[in-house]
Order: C-alpha cells, then structure tokens, then sequence
C-alpha cells in the first residue's frame, strides 16, 4: 500500500495525464517513484512536484521517461 501526503496525488494524477496526452501512452509512474518519495511518504507533495516538472520537461523536449521493455508485465 502506497502512502499520500494531501495533495500529492493530484499533482501525480495531472502531470499523468499531460504525459499521456504528449505520448499517447501511460507514464511508468513505479519505475520513477524514488522521484516522489520522502521519509514519510511514497509520494510526498515536494516529490510530486518534482515529478511534474521533471514530466512537463520530458513533453517540452518530446523525450518519452525511460521505461524498461517489460514494464507493462510487471505486476506492482
């Protein structure tokens, strides 16, 4: 079970969809979860804004986010 600091999810869920907007498919979110972690969190809301960025700079660069070939088989 993932815990959210309030807010968080929001900021995750938005970045996401812009993501998947720019790319056509689905952000590797547990691949770069690390980005959104703290000490109390698994996505903290300073992590979540990290995420945002560093995802609204990979659709200014058109560079999709490294995602290892069986991603989608993994089960989380």
């Amino acid at each position: 079970m993932f815990t959210f600091e309030g807010g968080s999810g929001k900021i995750i869920d938005q970045a996401m969809d812009r993501y998947e907007k720019k790319f056509g498919t689905g952000f590797p979110l547990y691949e770069h979860i690390d980005i959104t972690r703290s000490d109390q969190y698994d996505f903290a809301l300073k992590g979540a804004e990290r995420l945002a960025n560093w995802i609204d700079g990979l659709i200014k660069t058109n560079t999709p986010a490294p995602k290892p070939a069986d991603y989608d088989e993994r089960i989380y």
